[in-house]
């Protein structure tokens, strides 16, 4: 499945004008900081209006819905993890080695921006949302999919068992709680999905 530009999954192009693009920027950190403050996801677009110190009127001209908001701030995650992880060299990687690297940058993107994501995730499953089409989803498991698939690794099982074991909450926890490295966290992701592996 290939994914939905993610530009397209907060339900309103991008702004051409620099002041556009800032007030944009100002409402998705603002979501983020919103939560984080209040311990639990807005409920109207216009609490994170108020939060940043714009009108409701600014925040619809930029996002649809409060439902666009939240998937603009939770694409920074996945973002920043293929930036990450398309920074890094290919050169000789096996597919295990490959997987791992991806695990780094993932744990890597979890710990930059978990503290602001995990209050704003959906409800929903993963598989759930993945069968949807849910854009958000679609671009993780473009990234995802042929990583497992090289390591011989049942797709459907693994996008599974990869979502349980890299869910940012517990990669922020393992490093918060346990004092585990970005390195041992990553190492951990893999070891766990490829138990997967057909035998």
């Amino acid at each position: 499945m290939d994914p939905a530009p993610l530009e397209l999954v907060a339900g309103r192009p991008l702004a051409a004008r620099r002041d556009s693009r800032e007030t944009r920027r100002l409402l998705i950190d603002g979501i983020g900081s919103y939560a984080q403050a209040i311990g639990r996801p807005p409920t109207r677009l216009a609490d994170v209006a108020e939060h940043v110190g714009l009108s409701t009127a600014t925040a619809y001209r930029h996002f649809a819905s409060l439902d666009d908001l939240a998937n603009a701030h939770l694409a920074r995650l996945p973002e920043h993890a293929v930036r990450v992880f398309a920074a890094g060299s290919d050169r000789g990687d096996d597919p295990v080695a490959r997987f791992h690297r991806w695990n780094r940058a993932w744990v890597a993107a979890c710990l930059a921006h978990g503290d602001t994501t995990v209050p704003l995730r959906s409800t929903a499953g993963f598989l759930r949302r993945r069968a949807d089409g849910d854009p958000l989803v679609a671009y993780v498991c473009h990234h995802v999919e042929p990583l497992l698939a090289a390591c011989d690794v049942p797709v459907d099982v693994g996008v599974a068992v990869w979502n349980a074991v890299s869910d940012p909450r517990e990669v922020v926890d393992l490093r918060d709680t346990l004092g585990h490295s970005e390195r041992r966290i990553a190492r951990h992701i893999t070891d766990l999905t490829l138990a997967a592996r057909r035998r």
